[in-house]
């Protein structure tokens, strides 16, 4: 059995094929997450959010559109270590303060470049951790590429957003 998400934009729905108008996520538009045997839960996309207000534990938003258009709704685990690579050693700082108090980066193009300050070979990189609530997984999937938090092999630029249970 699968898990089905959509998005419901006042009386309108957009499924995985971008059923109307812009795929963008906007304001107010609301997640739906339908499980097998469990009630659907609806969580509202209230407002775009910096990533450095994420907080551990907390349930937030995402949503990208620059290639494909995708959305989740996830809990922030927080940001992983240089090794192992690619991120799987797990959440291992609270914040990126502690990443940069760690190894000196001071912006994003630092986290991004890390590999090369640190002298290490590719994929040990920073990765931002999360548990995500529509599919159930949770991982270290998401590194910086062109200044911003991306996912995926095409390095899709993620928004993130505050959230609501509704």
């Amino acid at each position: 059995m699968e898990v089905k998400n959509w998005i419901e934009r006042g009386d309108r729905k957009l499924d995985e094929w971008g059923a109307f108008g812009s795929t963008e996520i906007q304001e107010g538009d609301v997640l739906v997450i339908d499980r097998p045997n469990q009630p659907l839960e609806y969580w509202e996309f209230i407002r775009k959010v910096p990533y450095k207000s994420l907080k551990v534990g907390g349930v937030y938003g995402e949503s990208y559109h620059r290639y494909n258009t995708g959305y989740d709704v996830f809990i922030f685990d927080g940001f992983s270590d240089v090794t192992p690579k690619y991120g799987e050693g797990g959440p291992m700082f609270q914040n990126i303060k502690e990443v940069q108090d760690k190894y000196g980066v001071r912006n994003m193009d630092d986290i991004e470049n890390i590999e090369k300050l640190l002298d290490m070979k590719y994929g040990h990189g920073i990765y931002l951790c999360t548990t995500s609530l529509t599919m159930g997984m949770s991982g270290c999937y998401y590194y910086v590429s062109e200044g911003r938090w991306s996912r995926g092999s095409g390095a899709e630029p993620l928004t993130f957003w505050e959230v609501e249970r509704v």
